[in-house]
């Protein structure tokens, strides 16, 4: 196998990936501490006039299973077909959960 893929933050809504090809994990958990997964291969596509646009192939879609391990199967993937780049997003309510409970009982963080 090549090279180890590198794993970097998702971008921000409105930031434009560069990559021509790269796996996109998706993980959130919620407030009972339940994940879910998704994670697509985004490959651009060359067309006849020049214009490219974008193809996505999920992986894994819905799958229940920790941010960590989720990780773990991209790079696995990522290895088997020599694919460069991983971005990773983790959501967890019950982080903004507890904000939002803090933030309701006047609490700030120090």
């Amino acid at each position: 196998m090549g090279r180890k893929p590198r794993i970097l933050p998702a971008l921000e809504p409105g930031e434009t990936y560069n990559d021509a090809d790269f796996l996109l994990v998706r993980t959130n958990t919620d407030c009972y501490g339940a994940s879910t997964t998704v994670i697509d291969r985004m490959l651009t596509a060359k067309r006849d006039d020049d214009s490219g646009s974008w193809i996505c192939k999920t992986v894994a879609n819905g799958t229940k299973i920790s941010h960590e391990a989720a990780l773990a199967m991209a790079r696995e993937f990522a290895d088997k077909h020599e694919i460069p780049v991983i971005y990773q997003e983790h959501i967890d309510e019950r982080a903004t959960q507890q904000f939002e409970w803090n933030a309701a009982a006047g609490v700030t963080a120090s």
